[in-house]
């Protein structure tokens, strides 16, 4: 694979179905230095567009003619946004003339929302969703550290637009996630950090609450044991605290019948309140049910009431808990009005991450794009039901006749209602088709409907050679047709098809007459015909009628001219192409090439009647429309702020598979200051699409254009959000920028070229990355990669100097900077150097090596070495290493290379990765601070990180571990492997591995993760000396032709200066020597 071609497939996540801006991409006019479709040769080519540097300010900004929003000046961003507008099919009409004749008039206001309205939108959400989000603020500040309280005052009094979010998606089935209500954005100067002021609004006692009447639903009504329900009938609660599902169980039973049937349960949000008033202060519920649903799985409508309280505990504080009980459950019943429980689950989290982005992000969407998307919620059920289903499933195309949900009661009348509305496009028989379009419609048939369509078209062909025929005879007789066209319509006793063909039966034959011009339509039939190119037989029966007929009529012997002295030879000439294949109805053709037989005679839509022959078949067919695509995608983008993640997320919570860390949401900026920002991260991530994609079909010259607009539109993105914001906010916020997703096309470009051996190219776009980002850890690998690709050119010098000054770059390290003093060791020699580097000692350090040998299973080049091992079984080089160290030494050990090392890091660093550091967590669904694998991480918790290695370095570490496991096993971690490695191996590695080893390792861990976080040694070996003392080693094990890495060497000796026993273990085949 090649370098960087991963990394970019994560960043895209599952690939789009609609590109906005494909067509800008692959038609607009690259502005670059680099001509790569010209110069096959390597060579570098400058276009006339990248002679003179072109510099366009930030701040100039024109109107869309069409949607009247702000968007940058630069050419490819007004195309851009041109063509995502009108292929929404925006109500107003604009010719091309009125496209050329526009007038882009820069304004030099900036595109951004003023503090007033800012106020106003914020402070309307607030007071819309107050008590949706009044439980979690209450959760969000009950506890403050006093060290805190400094930082917290501060920020009360920043503005509106800042916001904090409680997040706790601890993943079980009281988990507030998996029903959409653990969120919060709320405004500071409304938060206190006590309950006093609490306390005193809450008027009352408990006695007072008896009376009181709560509606509310019945539901998990598969476990009920009536299933029908009546109006009107009187209901009781009951605890079950032995429920396996929730401990707060309460169930819902039917007061009517003598056996007290269960009729379901309480929604645990509400049960999870009701049931410590129910056991603690001994209320008694009791109630109706005031609504029947259509469905008897449905959630039933009830109306309960609080009919007497025996208050047993003390009063005071108690009281208070129990009226702050009875304040939340009546929050959760306030907030099932907005979101009603029969809404499904995967219905719900759609609502709840539409809601989250609006309110979070309404800044990054245009008033037309705001009113699509809220008017979402006021679809009916089974519209949105539809639309979500369908728009994560693969798709693109999907049979209306095969569209059947248990959920969705009517679906046609949704589909109607969604195509009404702008979400789905629907397929019918006018429609007109690209041909992309048209190999998604043809993949839904079958493959016996594929080779119908096939024959069928083979006979309507036929008929069209007999139509030019009789262009040149005027008449003919022909043998009775065996087929009927489609879409007869008699008239007049007559049968008229779209072929233009009309005709009338007799006993013996079929009267063929034309009812078109001669001379007008031969041209039209010749076109036809060279594209459908009938079989070699039929053409000679044609031209052996149009002989026949010539003496007949000297008015045709031009016609009968014109078809043997051009258009015979033409169609022998082209007789070669695959259009052939379509007269060939085999039986046992893959429906692969079945479609693309198809799809070669619809080339720019040039067979009509094929559109309609797949439209008699599949009837409707329905798509999610452009537009819908096109503003979820970025919704989904804006919540989870990575391609990995999409709605599953919710349903592998809901399901209790995946469990979230606890962590608050200090959001104090922006990621995405505005629209435009945003708009050139979305077109970046298309570009980065098509790359990926035409390597796939090996498209190598689409290859090269993605390559070309990279390098045209990256920029200095990171310098430019170090002046406008903090420093340290800016290194981790440009990993959302535009210029960051160029530069992972371009790192992907300068490796496929290299293995096209276009080292100049290569060269070219490896300065460009290393003029455009300065601070940047991936420039170790860039500089490597130069200093290489100059060796390969022929230019030792040059490549010596790139090496030379990468080592004085301080963002090269770790493996890199290893590799580039080697580089200079090699090529430094005298008459180049004279002076022998300083490093020079450091490298030549020995590094122990131990060697053994095995029975090999194979020694192939380019496989993966195997042997026997001790016990005569097959194992790998790995194995086989374990299995010497445990009978040598008695070692214990695991091969898990950084796998286990990542696992104790996060263990030990637990409540260092989840504390409140502004703007690292944005969303529920993050393992990881976004800061992590930069230096800011380190930076911004330096306060925390050191005492935490200092009780690590006091031999505290195996206390924290298990505490930390204890207290989070099953939490989804960056780095931590619950299942690979045990609570137990765990302990007795940490045990084994002196303090202050593991203190520094885990210090530069936190320092810089990213450039250590793979290399590490292959095997952690473990043995104990008693009951408490032991030691570790940790051994990198390599096979037959296998060598170290510059990135494992760097590790080997860092583990060496950190105190570790670190070796080399070399496995060879017996019967030869190490």
């Amino acid at each position: 694979m090649l370098t960087g071609r991963e990394s970019l497939s994560r960043l895209i996540g599952k690939r789009r179905r609609f590109l906005p801006n494909l067509q800008s991409i692959l038609s607009s006019p690259i502005r670059s230095s680099l001509n790569l479709l010209s110069d096959k040769n390597g060579g570098l080519t400058e276009t006339e567009s990248s002679k003179g540097k072109v510099e366009i300010s930030s701040s100039d900004l024109v109107t869309c003619p069409v949607c009247g929003s702000k968007v940058r000046g630069e050419d490819y961003t007004i195309n851009s946004h041109l063509d995502r507008c009108l292929s929404r099919r925006t109500k107003r009409k604009l010719t091309q003339r009125t496209l050329l004749e526009l007038n882009f008039g820069c304004s030099q206001s900036k595109l951004q929302i003023s503090s007033d309205e800012s106020e106003q939108l914020l402070s309307s959400d607030l007071s819309k969703n107050c008590s949706d989000y009044e439980e979690n603020v209450t959760r969000c500040f009950s506890k403050i550290d006093p060290r805190e309280e400094k930082s917290h005052d501060q920020r009360r009094q920043l503005p509106h637009t800042e916001s904090v979010k409680q997040i706790d998606v601890a993943g079980s089935a009281e988990n507030p996630i998996s029903d959409g209500r653990a969120n919060t954005m709320v405004d500071f100067s409304a938060l206190s950090t006590d309950n006093e002021e609490s306390r005193n609004h809450m008027d009352g006692t408990v006695d007072s609450i008896s009376g009181m009447a709560i509606d509310t639903f019945i539901v998990g009504r598969k476990f009920s044991d009536e299933k029908e329900v009546n109006l009107g009938a009187n209901i009781s609660l009951l605890r079950d605290p032995d429920n396996i599902k929730d401990s707060n169980a309460i169930k819902v039973l039917s007061a009517s019948s003598a056996c007290c049937k269960v009729l379901g349960y309480l929604p645990l949000e509400l049960a999870q309140y009701l049931s410590p008033l129910i056991e603690k202060y001994c209320l008694s519920f009791e109630g109706y049910v005031i609504s029947v649903p259509k469905r008897s799985l449905d959630a039933v409508p009830i109306q309960i009431v609080c009919q007497n309280s025996i208050f047993n505990g003390k009063k005071g504080c108690d009281e208070f808990e129990a009226l702050h009980l009875w304040q939340k459950a009546l929050q959760v019943v306030e907030f099932a009005k907005n979101h009603p429980l029969n809404m499904t689950k995967y219905q719900q989290n759609f609502c709840l991450l539409l809601k989250e982005v609006l309110t979070s992000s309404p800044h990054l969407f245009t008033k037309d794009e705001k009113k699509f998307i809220e008017s979402f919620t006021s679809l009916s059920e089974d519209s949105q039901r539809l639309f979500v289903r369908l728009y994560t499933r693969k798709g693109p195309w999907f049979r209306l006749s095969t569209i059947m949900y248990p959920e969705t009661c009517n679906p046609q009348q949704a589909v109607k209602e969604l195509s009404a509305t702008g979400y789905l496009y629907l397929f019918e028989d006018t429609t007109k088709l690209h041909d992309d379009e048209m190999k998604d419609l043809l993949s839904l048939l079958t493959v016996s409907e594929l080779r119908d369509i096939l024959c069928t078209l083979r006979k309507v062909w036929n008929v069209i050679i007999i139509m030019l025929v009789s262009c040149a005879t005027g008449q003919i007789i022909c043998q009775k047709l065996s087929f009927a066209l489609p879409h007869e319509n008699r008239k007049n006793g007559r049968k008229k098809n779209r072929t233009g063909l009309q005709y009338e039966e007799g006993s013996d034959a079929l009267l063929v007459k034309l009812r078109f011009d001669c001379h007008c339509q031969q041209f039209h039939a010749l076109a036809l015909l060279l594209v459908i190119l009938p079989s070699p037989k039929l053409i000679d029966v044609i031209f052996q009628k149009s002989v026949q007929n010539r003496s007949r009529n000297s008015d045709k012997i031009q016609t009968t001219t014109f078809l043997k002295a051009w258009l015979l030879p033409a169609i022998f000439a082209l007789a070669a192409f695959p259009y052939v294949a379509l007269i060939k109805c085999n039986q046992g053709s893959r429906k692969q090439n079945l479609i693309a037989s198809l799809l070669s005679c619809y080339k720019g839509g040039s067979c009509p009647v094929l559109q309609q022959l797949i439209w008699e078949r599949t009837e409707i067919c329905i798509r999610t429309s452009p537009e819908a695509e096109s503003l979820f995608w970025r919704a989904e983008r804006l919540f989870f702020l990575n391609g990995e993640q999409d709605l599953s997320a919710f349903l592998l919570v809901d399901l209790g598979i995946v469990k979230y860390p606890t962590y608050n949401c200090i959001i104090l900026e922006q990621i995405f200051s505005n629209e435009s920002d945003l708009l050139a991260y979305e077109e970046a991530i298309e570009v980065a699409q098509v790359i990926d994609q035409s390597l796939d079909e090996n498209n190598f010259e689409l290859v090269l254009r993605c390559i070309m607009i990279a390098d045209s539109r990256i920029s200095c993105c990171p310098k430019k959000l170090i002046d406008s914001t903090s420093p340290d906010l800016a290194i981790f916020r440009s990993c959302f920028s535009a210029s960051w997703v160029y530069s992972k096309v371009i790192l992907l470009g300068i490796s496929f070229l290299e293995c096209e051996r276009r080292y100049k190219d290569a060269i070219h776009l490896l300065r460009r990355l290393l003029d455009c980002f300065t601070c940047d850890t991936r420039r170790g690998y860039w500089t490597v990669r130069l200093s290489v690709d100059l060796e390969h050119i022929g230019c030792p010098n040059e490549s010596l100097s790139v090496a030379e000054a990468g080592l004085l770059d301080p963002w090269v390290r770790a493996g890199s900077r290893m590799a580039l003093q080697r580089r200079v060791l090699r090529l430094a020699k005298p008459p180049r150097r004279w002076k022998t580097p300083s490093f020079s000692e450091s490298l030549k350090r020995k590094i122990i090596e131990v060697h053994i040998q095995g029975r090999p299973l194979n020694c192939e080049a380019g496989r993966k070495s195997r042997f026997y091992g001790e016990d005569g079984e097959q194992c790998g080089v790995e194995q086989l290493a374990l299995q010497y160290y445990a009978t040598e030494g008695g070692w214990q050990g695991v091969h898990t290379e950084s796998g286990i090392w990542m696992t104790i890091f996060g263990l030990l660093m637990w409540d260092i990765l989840f504390s409140d550091v502004p703007n690292v967590f944005r969303t529920r669904f993050q393992t990881a601070p976004l800061d992590m694998e930069t230096d800011h991480f380190y930076l911004a918790r330096k306060s925390l990180i050191e005492p935490q290695l200092q009780k690590i370095h006091d031999g505290l570490a195996e206390e924290i571990l298990i505490t930390s496991w204890e207290l989070h096993i099953g939490t989804a971690c960056r780095g931590v492997n619950w299942v690979q490695h045990s609570l137990s191996d765990l302990r007795a590695a940490v045990s084994c591995i002196r303090g202050p080893c593991l203190a520094s390792l885990c210090r530069h861990l936190a320092q810089d993760y990213r450039s250590w976080l793979s290399g590490m040694p292959d095997l952690l070996l473990w043995r104990f000396h008693g009951d408490y003392k032991g030691e570790a080693k940790l051994v990198e094990v390599k096979g037959p032709r296998d060598q170290l890495s510059e990135q494992q060497r760097a590790w080997l000796l860092l583990l060496m200066d950190c105190g570790f026993n670190a070796e080399v273990c070399k496995v060879s085949p017996k019967g030869t020597s190490p």
